[in-house]
């Protein structure tokens, strides 16, 4: 699947149903890394799985992008689709500013 977001496209693959999950890939990959993955939460969650503006089959930023664009990227993004997701690496800076979009527990893993 594809969407505009802030003028650029982006891809990004959704399947299940149930409470939402967002997999966000690491640098320097995209999310067909977690297709196995997400194929086995699918079968109990709704997976979006969204390449990262510059990764995988979404266009790359104009500039270079720091760790705020970033976050202020997925934020927009999941605006952009209708839904809302527990915080990640990228979505911290948002949380100070806006608590309230905390709903759950989340995990964090970093390389």
């Amino acid at each position: 699947m594809q969407v505009v977001v802030d003028s650029q496209l982006v891809q990004y693959a959704a399947q299940g149903k149930g409470e939402l999950v967002l997999i966000l890939h690491g640098w320097g990959d995209s999310s067909l890394g977690w297709r196995d993955l997400t194929a086995e939460l699918a079968k109990k969650y709704q997976v979006i799985a969204v390449d990262l503006p510059g990764f995988g089959g979404s266009e790359a930023p104009k500039e270079a992008w720091d760790l705020s664009n970033y976050a202020r990227f997925v934020q927009h993004f999941l605006q952009k689709i209708g839904k809302f997701i527990y915080p990640t690496r990228l979505q911290t800076k948002n949380i100070v500013a806006e608590p309230d979009m905390v709903k759950g527990k989340f995990i964090l893993e970093d390389f």
